[in-house]
């Protein structure tokens, strides 16, 4: 159970007006008490699209959850310059998570300069590594390594000035400033960062000076080739393909550059230049999802219709095609929930699936029945099952308790 209340909800959705409401009406209600995940609804909120700021500024502002996130790390993630500085009235800058992450380190990986520079002028230790010695001075040394820089870059460096404390223009100097010997103990961290970040030169630059560091992964077994593929950076994968990294690595769930790579709706090229490369179509992780499963949990119809193409070709007995996870569930499952009218009209290979039940009893035709917008989808799976296999229609619908919306 996530222990999600009503108003972790409403803060995850940004209901600001239910929350005030809620407020309002109930002036004792907690609004400290955590999900599962550690959570407060005030961190819930501020991360929403409509952060409600009587509720966050109820809440216990130093607290973090099971991961050691705090507010400070949220709202650095979020871009909110005005978050940060009220946070920073009351928040240690410096504040870990269980990664040893701090706001600085948010702050270089999501290039923002402005905030880099409120959380150092509030005393953010620029040279903390985390626990992989991670520092926020590989933002610099990616700047660096791509030619001339700018205030777009996290810390600032380069030929342009900013302003300090005093308020006057702080020359280049002020900032950091990388050293050779800086990169041996950043280069891991670096090269993922990097391809993640799809900076190109970095990559280039980092594995001829140390070609060993192409076999770093991430806290989560991730290799420079995911978390490229992940992001589309079709000239980081095409380039640590050449250098010899295997396509083929699996991250600590058994997930495959290639299932990262059906994430984005952007990555047809990446995909298209894995497959090319021997990326393996019938691999599965370790819950058992194929590259099709990941596509259709992520809802993406363009990369759905790009793989059917290729399984019309190599998977000539439909075993990818209608494979089932752990939980019983097929591809179709996840492109029924995920209203993927375009896929589905597009795959004819998924015959076999419309009839395979879930773990629960449910075909995908169940996982739909709920959404009025899945009408004309359910009406196509229906008439489709109706052409094969009429006798067996009834039976499917059982005892399942969305019968009656039928």
């Amino acid at each position: 159970m996530s222990d999600l209340t009503p108003l972790h909800f409403a803060a995850a959705n940004g209901k600001t007006e239910c929350i005030e409401y809620v407020l309002r009406k109930f002036s004792n209600i907690s609004v400290i008490r955590k999900d599962s995940c550690g959570r407060t609804c005030g961190m819930l909120s501020l991360t929403s699209l409509k952060p409600s700021w009587p509720l966050i500024m109820k809440s216990n502002l130093n607290r973090c959850d099971i991961f050691g996130r705090g507010y400070l790390h949220r709202a650095v993630y979020s871009h909110d310059q005005g978050v940060v500085a009220k946070l920073l009235e009351t928040c240690d800058p410096n504040i870990r998570d269980n990664n040893g992450v701090t706001p600085l380190h948010v702050a270089a990986a999501v290039d923002d300069a402005i905030i880099a520079d409120m959380l150092i002028d509030s005393g953010a230790k620029k040279l903390a590594t985390d626990n992989y010695g991670f520092t926020p001075r590989i933002l610099d040394r990616l700047a660096f390594s791509s030619g001339p820089s700018s205030t777009d870059s996290a810390l600032g460096t380069g030929s342009t000035t900013s302003k300090n404390t005093s308020g006057d223009a702080a020359s280049d100097d002020s900032k950091l400033t990388i050293s050779p010997s800086d990169d041996a103990p950043c280069g891991h961290a670096g090269l993922l960062f990097a391809s993640h970040l799809g900076n190109i030169n970095c990559v280039i630059e980092l594995l001829e000076r140390y070609p060993r560091i192409i076999s770093t992964r991430d806290p989560q077994g991730r290799t420079p080739l995911h978390l490229a593929a992940w992001k589309d950076q079709y000239h980081c994968v095409k380039y640590l393909l050449e250098k010899g990294i295997d396509v083929e690595a699996v991250d600590d769930y058994g997930v495959t550059p290639l299932m990262y790579a059906v994430r984005e709706p952007s990555s047809l090229t990446t995909l298209g230049y894995l497959l090319k490369h021997g990326a393996n179509l019938s691999k599965k992780d370790h819950r058992n999802n194929t590259v099709l499963h990941h596509c259709c949990m992520y809802g993406n119809q363009e990369a759905g219709k790009a793989l059917v193409n290729y399984l019309a070709k190599y998977d000539p007995e439909r075993e990818i095609c209608n494979a089932v996870n752990v939980n019983g569930e097929t591809a179709l499952h996840f492109a029924m929930k995920n209203r993927m009218l375009d896929f589905v009209l597009s795959f004819p290979f998924g015959v076999d699936s419309m009839f395979i039940k879930d773990v629960n009893g449910r075909v995908p035709l169940f996982n739909a029945v709920d959404d009025p917008d899945m009408y004309y989808l359910m009406k196509y799976v229906l008439w489709s099952m109706a052409e094969e296999r009429p006798l067996e229609i009834a039976q499917l619908l059982g005892d399942d308790l969305h019968q009656s919306a039928l």
